[in-house]
């Protein structure tokens, strides 16, 4: 009974604390990156997926925590197509 509560739970909390930590790796070499670029088109488009990458972190955190939950499938299906339309509109907002 619990472990069907934890273990998605420790799933999400892995996940989350992973994809942050990878976002922040990422950004600090694309931003080392962009400083020795003379194109403005990389610093652009590093303030504006920024923010949005916060919510991939999440929505992929909660993708990884779906797998491993009991949820029946049904279930699961809908809340992927639900993750993969935020996606899309956080794609298309950034």
């Amino acid at each position: 009974m619990w472990s069907d509560i934890v273990t998605p739970l420790a799933v999400f909390a892995a996940g989350l604390i992973a994809t942050i930590w990878l976002r922040r790796v990422a950004y600090n070499a694309l931003d080392r990156w962009a400083k020795k670029t003379i194109w403005q088109g990389d610093e652009i488009l590093l303030q504006a997926t920024r923010a949005p990458s916060i919510l991939w972190c999440l929505i992929l955190s909660s993708a990884l925590a779906l797998t491993v939950s009991p949820v029946p499938q049904h279930w699961k299906n809908w809340a992927n197509k639900g993750l993969w339309t935020l996606l899309v509109i956080s794609l298309a907002l950034s």
